[in-house]
């Protein structure tokens, strides 16, 4: 019987696997680390968890003002991986050194993923900053692994479109969450929110001290609060498809059914919406 993955791993957990030489060969880690402001790759060069690879996450989608941060063709995604030394078996354990500690490349990595068909696919907690945080080994010897055999197979299960959000909002039949920051959903410096949506900054469901994810009886309890009802699906949005995926795969670690990421947006929202599904909240 196969081992249960598990979506959330801890750094002591995978520096005690490095250390011992106890990762199984099918396990490969990768630094998914993306900023549109710097290179991360040269970054990833310089310093770096041992053996991890480099796997560009973003860089090889078509970008456009409603889908900024689009998600690569099936094929290009699937060579990417193999290049990376993927293959179709592997268990794949995701961290970066972006933002929100890593959360919030690891959850678009995490997302896109499994859009794609792999289910073996985990999260370093806290990420690099994390690693570091705890005097853990980095390297700047950088790994290189032979061509893999990662095959691609698009599923709808994580993706909403914007058809499908009209429909879902006219009738209020499923739950939406929205990740960005709260200034952004309500406020004077906000351009308003999809109708019904609740408010759930991916940042709030992180400890400050460490960037690692608060526990899930806590989360819990929070979404509880806010009005979400974990036993129902829900579809997390931000503005374009990057911290919403990160709130996606934490709804995913509560147990929360069908969960799904709409990857355009606000950003698409409210360029296509009717006025009447845009709320404002002061």
């Amino acid at each position: 019987m196969t081992p249960e993955i598990e979506p959330l791993v801890s750094c002591r957990w995978l520096k005690e696997k490095l250390l011992d030489k106890a990762l199984e060969e099918n396990v490969v880690v990768c630094d998914v680390s993306w900023s549109s402001q710097k290179d991360m790759e040269n970054q990833y060069k310089s310093c770096h968890i041992p053996g991890a690879v480099f796997f560009k996450i973003m860089d090889e989608a078509e970008f456009s003002e409603i889908f900024p941060r689009n998600l690569p063709a099936i094929d290009t995604f699937e060579q990417t991986a193999r290049e990376a030394g993927i293959n179709k078996d592997d268990h794949i354990i995701l961290y970066s050194d972006s933002d929100m500690n890593g959360f919030f490349m690891s959850g678009r990595a995490w997302w896109t993923f499994k859009v794609f068909g792999h289910e073996k696919v985990s999260i370093l907690d806290g990420g690099l900053q994390k690693w570091k945080m705890e005097g853990f080994p980095v390297t700047d010897d950088v790994s290189k692994r032979k061509s893999g055999n990662f095959a691609a197979n698009f599923t709808n299960e994580y993706i909403r479109h914007y058809a499908d959000l009209v429909d879902i909002v006219e009738t209020n039949s499923i739950q939406i969450c929205d990740s960005r920051h709260q200034h952004k959903y309500s406020g004077p410096e906000s351009s308003g929110n999809i109708k019904g949506s609740r408010n759930i900054p991916l940042s709030s469901l992180m400890n400050q001290e460490d960037g690692t994810l608060k526990s899930i009886t806590s989360i819990k309890n929070e979404l509880s609060s806010a009005g979400v009802d974990l036993s129902k699906p829900v579809i997390t949005h931000c503005n374009s498809g990057m911290s919403s995926c990160g709130l996606c795969f934490i709804l995913h670690l509560c147990g929360c059914p069908g969960t799904s990421v709409f990857l355009g947006g606000f950003t698409e929202w409210k360029d296509k919406a009717p006025k009447e599904l845009i709320q404002k909240v002061s």
